[in-house]
């Protein structure tokens, strides 16, 4: 059973420092008819490893050329390393949601005038037939003059906080996923 299944049948646990109200707003993403479906196992076998350092998994997103999301909300589900299976919503917003929702706290030095779009990144993961999250969130801006990393990317995840994988390696599989012509896209509607 998918990822998806398991939202759809309310077997999810969401963290207990996540408000319920956002948990059940992803959950409804997640499940949307109209949430793109990405096909991006390959990639995931490409990226997934553990020679790639997060402070170099860093950089590199932020010299990926042009990381926007092609569709506005997207779900994606593929198997780590370690055999346990990962989900991750990515969600293209605007610079005014950028501001409502990342810029209080997380110290965002963004001229929101500059941004043209908000990309971000929440994750899922399978333990003992429980879907667990959202846990962690990436977030980035997408400049105008250039369309590529504008600012810093933020990174969410409490202190102290149990979920494995390391979400900087989950964006950049997000990012060549969106960007391989070799990765099968998934068809709108139910498939899951």
């Amino acid at each position: 059973m998918n990822l998806r299944s398991m939202i759809k049948k309310g077997r999810v646990v969401a963290p207990p420092y996540y408000p319920a109200d956002a948990a059940r707003a992803t959950y409804g993403l997640v499940t949307d008819h109209r949430t793109i479906l990405v096909k991006c196992q390959s990639v995931s076998n490409d990226v997934l490893n553990d020679k790639i350092l997060p402070r170099r998994a860093l950089t590199e997103l932020q010299s990926l050329a042009h990381p926007v999301p092609p569709y506005t909300v997207m779900w994606m589900e593929f198997r780590g390393p370690d055999g346990a299976l990962n989900g991750a919503l990515i969600m293209r917003a605007t610079p005014e949601w950028f501001q409502e929702n990342m810029l209080a706290g997380d110290g965002a030095k963004v001229n929101i005038r500059e941004i043209q779009f908000a990309v971000s990144c929440f994750f899922f993961t399978e333990k003992d037939g429980y879907v667990l999250g959202p846990f962690n969130e990436i977030c980035y801006c997408i400049g105008k003059e250039t369309g590529d990393v504008h600012g810093q990317v933020l990174m969410r995840k409490p202190k102290g906080d149990p979920s494995k994988g390391n979400t900087v390696h989950l964006t950049i599989l997000i990012r060549l996923a969106t960007s391989r012509r070799r990765v099968r896209w998934g068809a709108r509607g139910r498939n899951g």
